[in-house]
C-alpha cells in the first residue's frame, strides 16, 4: 500500500512545487527590475546634483549650445558628459529588465538627450568604441522614432511649428547697436535670429542714420549683405536698394552712409575690427 501512495504524494509534492517556484522566480525577477531602478535612480541623481552645483552649465545639456575646448568650464563639462553617457548606455544595456511597457519611451528619452547636447554627441562619436553596440543601436532606434514622429505631423502641426521661427520685423523696435570699443552713433539693429550655439545674431538688419559709419572690419568667414533701403558706401563701393553684395571669408571693410539706409546682413561669425 505504501507502494501505491508513494508516487501519488510525489505528484502532490510537484504540484505544489512548481507555483512555488514561479512566485519565487516572479519575486527575483521583482527584486532585479528593483535593484535596477535603484542603481539607474543613483546614477540619474549624480548627474542632478552636479547640475544643482552648476547651474550654468544645464545649457551644454538640455539647450543644444556648444563649449569650446578654450572654455574654462570644458573639463568639468566633459566629466558630465561621461556620467551622462555611463547613465544612458544603462539604460540601454538594462533595457528589457525595465519592462516592455518602458520601452518606447526610454528609446525616445535617450534620442532627446543626445540630440540637445552637441558635448554628448561629440564625445559618443569621438570615444565610439568605449560604449556599448547596444548604446549606439538605441541611439539609432531613437534617430528613426523621430523621423518617424516627424512625417507623421498634420499639416495643422507643421504650421504650429513654423510659426516658432518667423520673425515680424515691422512689429519690433529699433534698438541702439552696441559694441564696446566701436563708435556705432547713428546705427540700429533688429536681430532676426538669435544662434544660442554661438550665443549671437548671424542675421539681422541694420540702420543707418545719414551720415552713419561702421569702422573698417575683417570676415573671418564672410558676410552677406541686401540694402533694402537707401544707399551705402562698403569701402569706395556704392549700393543702393536691392543690392546684394557677397563678401569672402576674411575680405575687410568699412560702411558708411549719406542718406541713411538699411541693410540686410547675414554675418555667420563676429567681425575683428581692424586698427589702422
Amino acid at each position: 500500500m505504501i507502494n501505491n501512495i508513494l508516487p501519488v504524494i510525489g505528484i502532490l509534492v510537484t504540484a505544489i512545487g512548481i507555483p512555488i517556484l514561479y512566485l519565487q522566480l516572479r519575486d527575483l525577477k521583482a527584486s532585479l527590475r528593483s535593484s535596477t531602478h535603484a542603481s539607474i535612480y543613483t546614477q540619474a541623481e549624480a548627474i542632478r546634483g552636479y547640475l544643482i552645483q552648476y547651474p550654468e552649465l544645464r545649457k551644454y545639456f538640455f539647450d543644444n549650445t556648444n563649449i569650446s575646448p578654450s572654455n574654462t568650464d570644458y573639463s568639468r563639462v566633459l566629466s558630465i558628459a561621461e556620467v551622462y553617457l555611463n547613465y544612458l548606455e544603462q539604460i540601454a544595456v538594462l533595457e528589457n529588465s525595465l519592462g516592455k511597457e518602458n520601452k518606447a519611451s526610454l528609446i525616445q528619452f535617450t534620442g532627446i538627450a543626445i540630440e540637445k547636447s552637441p558635448i554628448l554627441q561629440q564625445h559618443l562619436k569621438n570615444n565610439a568604441a568605449l560604449y556599448s553596440s547596444t548604446l549606439h543601436k538605441m541611439v539609432e532606434k531613437a534617430k528613426d522614432y523621430t523621423k518617424k514622429q516627424s512625417g507623421n505631423k498634420t499639416i495643422k502641426e507643421i504650421n504650429l511649428t513654423m510659426s516658432n521661427y518667423i520673425t515680424q520685423s515691422e512689429k519690433m523696435d529699433w534698438k541702439p547697436l552696441l559694441e564696446e570699443g566701436v563708435d556705432t552713433n547713428g546705427i540700429f539693429i533688429k536681430v532676426l535670429h538669435f544662434d544660442k550655439a554661438t550665443n549671437r545674431p548671424p542675421i539681422f538688419l541694420l540702420k543707418f542714420e545719414a551720415g552713419a559709419s561702421y569702422p573698417y572690419h575683417n570676415h573671418p568667414a564672410g558676410e552677406e549683405a541686401f540694402v533694402l533701403e537707401g544707399e551705402a558706401y562698403f569701402n569706395e563701393h556704392k549700393l543702393t536698394k536691392g543690392d546684394f553684395l557677397f563678401t569672402p571669408p576674411n575680405f575687410k571693410h568699412s560702411v558708411k552712409t549719406d542718406t541713411g539706409c538699411i541693410i540686410l546682413f547675414k554675418v555667420p561669425e563676429e567681425v575683428e575690427i581692424v586698427r589702422k
